[in-house]
């Protein structure tokens, strides 16, 4: 720990025991003080006010004593059975130093006593009026010490039980798009090896934009949100991977508003959904395909679909919609990323074909200002 702030908190604390035992013997002192006044004897005057401070500073001095002997015998369930006695022990002892002094203290100051009074009688005299109160305070003080250190473990607990949960949350969200890595490279591969023996060019060039990609991911594997046109461009490159496979049966339209380009988006969310699309929505037909891609904000949402003119879902398809791997991924790190925020809609699109609606809060990272997407120049490299 900082020292200066370590000296700081011991001075606080030193002073926060100060005034509070002050303000007791204030108050302690004002009660006798009444006492004379209502009896009509005659009043000591600043010996009173002295008399009924000075125990509570001798008590101020003590309490950091107490507090250490709080800290090397807490009472607790499993040291109880030694912590009481120890303790009733020390605050019958302190207790009594405190009596001892204020015997000595009120001879010393020459308050009005009886003439008969001797040493023995004033002592058991306080000892019998302040035992209790002074035993109350000991324990009082313990009491304190015991709920303040209760409140301490319970807010470190609750911070520990937060960070565990924060490193779980993002361990999961690791794993999630872990799981896409392989699942997406296997699929590319796939269709490199299939244009390895058609086009020999063709299949080179998808190579290396295959290298682009993983290259990106890599760059990326341990960010969880990126903003939306660096996850077009990703699109983009594995676009014309499938492109080179489906020629003239796959085009793809993106309208992606200007204000949303810098919008932060999960790493990889896009990838799995139009992936879904070319497979289910373009791949299977012979004729002509189309991906389209919009980006909006809504108010305080992004708003993204995709949409393809495939043949959609029948009716038993509804219910087991096609929800593999990617779609199931995409559902579980949106409900790790933005629990109760966000909204994940498959359905038919209004003229036929599949449509998936995301939507999450619209957010930037301020950090990094970023260029939009041009999406003419997107929409020609692959259609």
């Amino acid at each position: 720990m900082n020292e200066p702030v370590s000296l700081r908190r011991r001075w606080t604390k030193a002073g926060m025991i100060l005034l509070a035992f002050t303000l007791l013997g204030l108050f302690d002192a004002s009660l006798s003080s009444f006492h004379y006044i209502y009896t009509g004897e005659p009043h000591p005057g600043w010996k009173l006010w002295a008399l009924g401070i000075s125990d509570w500073y001798l008590w101020a001095a003590l309490t950091p004593f107490i507090l250490g002997l709080a800290r090397r015998v807490p009472i607790r369930q499993d040291t109880w059975r030694y912590g009481v006695p120890i303790h009733f022990a020390v605050s019958l002892a302190i207790s009594f130093l405190i009596i001892l002094f204020d015997t000595e203290f009120y001879l010393l100051i020459d308050l009005p006593v009886s003439s008969s009074a001797t040493f023995q009688r004033l002592l058991v005299s306080i000892a019998l009026s302040k035992m209790h109160l002074y035993l109350f305070v000991y324990w009082a003080i313990l009491g304190i010490r015991q709920s303040l250190e209760y409140y301490r473990k319970l807010r470190e607990r609750e911070l520990q039980a937060t960070r565990l949960q924060g490193q779980l949350a993002q361990a999961q969200l690791e794993v999630l798009k872990m799981q896409l890595h392989p699942h997406f490279l296997f699929n590319t591969l796939n269709t490199i090896s299939a244009l390895i023996h058609q086009n020999v060019d063709v299949a080179d060039r998808m190579i290396a934009r295959l290298g682009e990609m993983l290259r990106v991911t890599l760059e990326n594997s341990g960010t969880q949100e990126v903003p939306l046109c660096q996850e077009v461009d990703f699109i983009q490159a594995y676009l014309e991977i499938e492109k080179a496979r489906l020629g003239d049966r796959l085009a793809v339209t993106f309208n992606i508003e200007p204000e949303v380009s810098d919008a932060l988006v999960p790493n990889l969310i896009l990838q799995p959904l139009v992936e879904n699309a070319v497979r289910h929505g373009i791949a299977p037909y012979s004729r002509p395909g189309r991906i389209e891609l919009n980006a909006r904000r809504e108010a305080n949402n992004l708003t993204v679909e995709i949409k393809d003119n495939g043949p959609g879902l029948t009716p038993s398809q509804k219910s087991s919609t096609r929800t593999g791997l990617g779609l199931a991924n995409t559902r579980a790190r949106l409900e790790q990323l933005y629990p109760a925020l966000h909204r994940l809609e498959i359905s038919n699109g209004a003229n036929n074909g599949f449509a998936v609606t995301l939507l999450i809060p619209f957010h930037e990272d301020p950090r990094k200002p970023l260029s939009g997407v041009e999406p003419s120049l997107v929409e020609n490299v692959i259609s």
